[in-house]
């Protein structure tokens, strides 16, 4: 079993199969709501009014090439961008001449496409990453990507967009194409520890077990504290029959969390593997009294 980690609005790790199946959840923020379903309804709503209204701004863009507040051909643009006086922009135009109308509702929406259109798109961004969490938890992989890449295409600096993707991928089994979004996130941010603890659990998914300790050594390398990656090593030494690195990563990863329910079952595992039963049964006996049931199987075989 090895540990991934997705990064949205919320931390969390879920575990894949190596010699039991644990799901573990470290809620950090957490902000995602239980009734994915009603979540994702919402955002779709809120994603679609934020598209109409950039496609707006796409119309209206033409104000910012106005050198001194307002452009010679502003009837020509406001016929074009059209329907925004229909929501009473201007109360008092029965007061003015046309063209001092038209010159101030130009200037007007120029004043608020300025304030509003940085706001909109971030707004934009956190609702696709927002929908994309939702349908992860739903397990929708395929729309997860999409709206993480739609977040990407919005903002193509921001590394957890990178990161979250490559998980979704990674969930489909596209362990190749998770690697490069790992990797460009690494590229935008060279101490992003967790894109290189992902990194790695990709790399041993392909059984390049030790690229996956490449990378988790370079994530312990930036977070010592990183118990994820100091047991994720500890499996992926085990596959390379290192017994002496993979107790050193469970034993780590104890000694930084001393309720690792996973470390102490399959360290106490590989303890009985090397003949050290006492201590191994110890472990057992621990990863049991932490929740770990398939511990007492091994306990009734081996300790007895």
């Amino acid at each position: 079993m090895r540990h991934y980690i997705l990064l949205i609005f919320f931390l969390l790790t879920s575990s894949m199969a190596f010699s039991q199946a644990v799901e573990e959840y470290l809620n950090m923020d957490f902000k995602a709501s239980d009734g994915y379903d009603d979540e994702i309804r919402t955002l779709n709503k809120s994603i679609e009014s934020i598209v109409d209204k950039i496609k707006h701004f796409e119309k209206i863009s033409k104000i910012k090439e106005a050198e001194d507040g307002w452009h010679e051909d502003y009837e020509a643009d406001v016929e074009e961008v059209g329907d925004y006086t229909k929501d009473g922009w201007y109360e008092d135009e029965e007061t003015q001449s046309e063209d001092e109308w038209y010159k101030d509702w130009y200037e007007e929406a120029e004043e608020w496409y300025e304030e509003t259109e940085a706001v909109e798109v971030i707004s934009a961004e956190d609702s696709y990453r927002n929908r994309a969490a939702a349908k992860y938890e739903l397990e929708d992989y395929r729309g997860a990507i999409a709206d993480y890449s739609k977040a990407i295409e919005l903002a193509p600096n921001y590394v957890v967009d990178y990161n979250n993707r490559g998980l979704a991928k990674s969930d489909l089994g596209d362990y190749r194409g998770a690697i490069a979004d790992y990797s460009k996130a690494i590229e935008i941010n060279p101490n992003y520890a967790l894109a290189y603890c992902n990194r790695g659990n990709s790399k041993y998914d392909l059984e390049d077990y030790r690229g996956a300790i490449a990378d988790y050594s370079k994530a312990i390398e930036i977070d010592p504290n990183y118990v994820v990656a100091y047991y994720n090593s500890g499996v992926a030494f085990n596959n390379l029959e290192d017994f002496r690195g993979a107790m050193a990563g469970y034993s780590k990863a104890i000694e930084l969390a001393p309720n690792y329910v996973a470390a102490y079952y399959n360290r106490g595992l590989l303890k009985i593997q090397l003949g050290q039963t006492d201590g191994g049964c110890l472990d057992l006996s621990k990863a049991g009294e932490l929740g770990e049931g398939r511990a007492y199987d091994y306990i009734r075989e081996y300790c007895n």
